[in-house]
């Protein structure tokens, strides 16, 4: 079966004629090769037992010499018997692998001139314990020194500008690091697992941390950030045990999730520039570094500026747990009005929770996999709930909603498998991505009218949910939002939308009745997709039905495809056994040789309008189908009938005798207007084209064709 993510199956093609030639020769177990119309020659290739190579400056090829300029990508790969290298003068660049897993090296001095080192040169060079790396270096690869153990220290050289994702990861004996004045950018993962690193002193110019940068560093106490420093990534710092954290900037660095751990902001003094901690306190994830209060076992983060609070840990709350609206430090009271990060998180001893009046917000992670978690009450406060607030709460069953809420965010309820019936509030106005994925039990939601938006997989594989009711105002549908909801038997999009995700209901099994609005420009990718599908009306706005659209559809007979309609894409009805196909379009729209199985070409009916059946014919494609009917009304393009004459059309407005129907189309054969009871019709809205207008009045037809 053929599911959202395809693995297509590429054939390989060589071109023999014309292939560039290169010329080679091979100089004490290495090879050097020298492509067509180059002036350098690259180690390609090494003898896998070597021991020693000493790698020529310049080499002898058909009589020529030739400067050495690189090593080529994996030259030395798997030489797990080298010890030695020796590097030329003239080299520019060290490829991808090109010493990857050569196990016995022990050191590699880099000459001056190169300027690049490639993805993984060096990494796995397990023995490798000498790095001399030259002025002029600019760039360090993804994984280029990644699982070097025995390297004790790394001088960067002054040129360096970045450090490449897990550079240096799983250095386990990396202690002493001499960082270089131009460096802007630690990449994620650079020192991940370098458990010997103890101080880190970050230079001025070091503008950004990746995530996990210095994560698993379990020898990192002390870490110095620079007064440049903008940005610090997801758990930059995860499993350092920091005790002294001092940060230069005025501005305080933004902090991705997680950029320091609970215990960090519990037990790690911070030191920030004179007049700065203002700013700290107030600033997102670094205020949870300063005053801390514990009530009743529960840890907060108060604000004297604001006088305001903050969980930040509440793992020991158990049973039926009402969280206090204001909590005492040092004798003032300060308003409870945030649960931080993971706050509660796989908190096992709670089984509801009452949050007080005052919180405005709940963090990421906030009560995730609380597992004995059944009740939650939210204040009327309350804006959005964090991404995985309450994920993975599998006990949770009742909820009760502020009106207030706006925002329910990614993830927030995903895994909830014990919710069975949720009524959402009415000033809700978007449900973010995977909200309430994998709630199995889930049998009922009701949306609210001012919701606008429905995230990816928002309700994706809610088995058990047999209705859903979209509201009328929403704008926004993403991929996947109700796929593999195999219990749903109707769906109605609702009018305004002019498109939605693909695969949006993907899998479910159950649908079998599906209303479109007239103003839907295409359908998706994929996005009806292994359901239950009987029939289906597509809007006359419809141009294109995109890839997988209608693919596995078992129990879809026959389909009538729009007279816009401008395309149809790959396997749009793979493993569909359509019976009829009948497209309206004067114009064949443009299909894939594989847009229907080859049993639909050879078996079903193809009925088109009877004065395009040749056009068809001979189409792309169409000219497959064994069975062509041309039983669809006439297009009327090029062979119109006057008929009575009652009505006539100047300047862009046809104009009747006396009250009228009146229905335009244009060359496709689609209807662009429509007017009952009118005596005139304007056209000038519409594009410049051709256009087919049917006047009915008293019994009579008058049909005109006009250019605009």
């Amino acid at each position: 079966m053929i599911k959202r993510l395809l693995t297509m199956a590429c054939a390989a093609v060589f071109a023999l004629a014309g292939r560039a030639q290169s010329l080679s020769a091979t100089v004490e177990g290495i090879t050097y090769t020298v492509e067509e119309g180059a002036q350098t020659a690259t180690v390609s290739q090494a003898y896998v037992g070597l021991t020693t190579a000493n790698i020529l400056g310049t080499v002898e090829i058909e009589g020529t010499a030739y400067p050495v300029a690189a090593i080529g990508n994996g030259a030395f790969m798997d030489c797990m018997s080298l010890e030695s290298v020796t590097l030329p003068q003239g080299l520019r660049d060290i490829g991808e692998s090109a010493f990857q897993n050569c196990a016995s090296l022990a050191s590699i001095a880099v000459p001056e001139g190169v300027m690049a080192i490639g993805s993984y040169a060096f990494s796995a060079c397990t023995s490798l314990a000498s790095v001399t790396l030259p002025e002029g270096l600019e760039s360090l690869g993804v994984g280029a020194f990644t699982a070097c153990r025995a390297l004790p220290g790394i001088t960067l050289p002054s040129t360096l500008a970045s450090i490449g994702g897990a550079a240096f990861m799983e250095c386990s004996a990396l202690e002493s690091i001499a960082w270089p004045s131009s460096l802007a950018t630690v990449s994620g993962d650079a020192f991940n697992g370098c458990i010997l690193l103890a101080d880190v002193t970050l230079p001025d110019g070091v503008t950004a941390i990746g995530d996990y940068a210095f994560s698993r560093c379990q020898s990192l106490a002390a870490i110095t950030l620079p007064s440049t420093l903008e940005s610090i990534g997801a758990s930059a710092f995860y499993e350092a045990p920091l005790a002294d954290i001092t940060c230069r900037a005025a501005v305080p660095p933004v902090l991705d999730d997680q950029s320091f751990d609970r215990e960090h902001y519990m037990e790690a003094a911070l030191h920030v520039p004179a007049g700065a901690e203002p700013a700290y306190r107030a600033a997102n994830g670094w205020m949870n570094f300063f005053d801390k209060a514990t009530v009743d076992g529960i840890l907060y983060v108060v604000n004297p500026d604001t006088r305001t609070a903050s969980v930040m840990d509440g793992t020991s709350a158990a049973g039926s747990f009402v969280l206090p609206a204001t909590v005492e430090y040092e004798g003032e009271d300060y308003a409870v009005t945030s649960i931080g990060e993971y706050a509660f998180y796989s908190c096992m001893g709670l089984t509801s929770i009452a949050i007080p009046e005052g919180v405005t917000s709940i963090g990421f992670g906030a009560f995730g996999y609380c597992r004995f978690l059944e009740s939650v009450t939210l204040p009327s406060t309350l804006a959005e709930i964090g991404v995985a607030g309450f994920g993975g709460c599998i006990s949770l069953r009742d909820i009760h909603w502020p009106e207030g809420l706006q925002r329910i965010g990614d993830s927030a309820f995903e895994e909830c498998t014990s919710l069975e019936s949720v009524t959402l509030p009415a000033g809700l106005v978007e449900i973010g991505e995977y909200a309430f994925c994998a709630c199995e039990s889930l049998q009922e939601i009701i949306l609210p009218a001012g919701l606008q938006s429905i995230g990816a997989g928002a309700f994706e594989e809610c088995s058990m949910l047999a209705s859903i009711a979209l509201p009328e105002g929403l704008q926004y549908l993403g991929e996947g939002a109700f796929a593999y909801c195999e219990s749903i038997e109707s769906i109605v999009v609702p009018q305004g939308m002019a498109a939605f995700g693909a695969y949006a209901f993907e899998g479910c099994m159950s649908l079998s009745s599906v209303t479109l609005p007239e103003g839907l420009q295409a359908i998706p990718e994929g996005a009806f997709c292994e359901t239950g599908l009987e029939s289906i009306d597509l809007p006359e706005s419809v141009t294109a039905i995109e890839f997988y659209a209608f693919a596995e559809c078992a129990s879809l007979r026959s389909i009538a495809l729009p007279a816009a309609l401008q395309e149809v894409g790959s396997m749009a009805f793979a493993e569909t056994p359509l019976a009829d196909v009948y497209s309206y379009a004067a114009t064949p729209p443009a299909i894939e040789a594989d847009t229907f199985d080859e049993a639909v070409y050879a078996e079903a009916a193809l009925h088109v309008p009877s004065d395009v059946v040749d056009a068809y014919r001979a189409a792309e494609g169409w000219e497959q189908f064994q069975h062509i009917d041309g039983d669809l009304p006439s297009t009327g393009i090029g062979s119109v009938a006057v008929g009575a004459s009652f009505a006539r059309y100047a300047d862009g407005v046809v104009t009747a005798s006396g009250l009228a129907e009146i229905t335009v189309h244009d060359a496709n054969g689609a209807r662009v207007l429509h007017a009952a009871d009118a005596t005139t019709l304007d056209l000038n809205a519409l594009p410049c084209g051709i256009y087919i207008i049917s006047i009915e009045q008293g019994g009579q037809r008058q049909v005109l064709k006009v250019a605009r």
